[in-house]
């Protein structure tokens, strides 16, 4: 995932934040930002994976470390003031 611009949301993602993140990849892409990359901090629960299977569309990579000193991009749209300490290590 070298270069890539990660799109991601809160440590236990729930169906608003996989689903954003996979349509801002889409959205970057269109927009002409090829680097664009939705993943995943955790585990998808029954309830999203219902709805990724209903509109057959694959979970976003898990990403299970960041690397020491990658700089990563959060979207003010995925991101949850209460879950601030989850990405905090990504900047």
């Amino acid at each position: 995932m070298e270069n890539k611009i990660l799109i991601f949301g809160h440590k236990n993602p729930d169906t608003d934040t996989i689903c954003s993140a996979l349509v801002k990849e889409i959205l970057n892409k269109k927009n002409g930002c090829e680097k664009s990359k939705a993943v995943r901090l955790g585990n998808v629960n029954k309830e999203t994976q219902y709805a990724l299977d209903y509109f057959g569309v694959k979970a976003p990579e898990l990403l299970e470390e960041v690397e020491e000193g990658r700089k990563e991009t959060v979207y003010p749209m995925l991101y949850s003031w209460r879950n601030r300490r989850d990405i905090d290590g990504c900047r």
